[in-house]
């Protein structure tokens, strides 16, 4: 199978992905440091709260922003898209 690609449609999605990839980032890191500055002197893992670390995020999620209207819904709904998509990845 041959593809004709241009080194300009090259170009064009190079340029494309760098913002998007950019803005994951980001909105990773601002979630990190919204979760810092929330328990930052209050550890739920050392208060019992959570069982393992890995757990910080969901729980910030269920007691920090579940006044948001919807915001439950949209998590889980990320949640499942991305363990779906995890398993819908040929084994090689």
């Amino acid at each position: 199978m041959q593809f004709d690609v241009s080194l300009t449609h090259t170009y064009r999605t190079m340029y494309l992905s760098v913002p998007i990839t950019f803005s994951v980032k980001v909105v990773g890191a601002l979630t990190g440091i919204a979760v810092f500055a929330v328990y930052y002197n209050c550890d739920p893992l050392k208060r019992g709260r959570i069982a393992k670390l890995d757990h910080i995020i969901p729980h910030f999620v269920v007691t920090e922003m579940a006044a948001v209207p919807g915001i439950l819904g949209l998590f889980t709904a990320c949640i499942f898209s991305g363990v779906l998509r995890c398993d819908n990845v040929p084994h090689i």
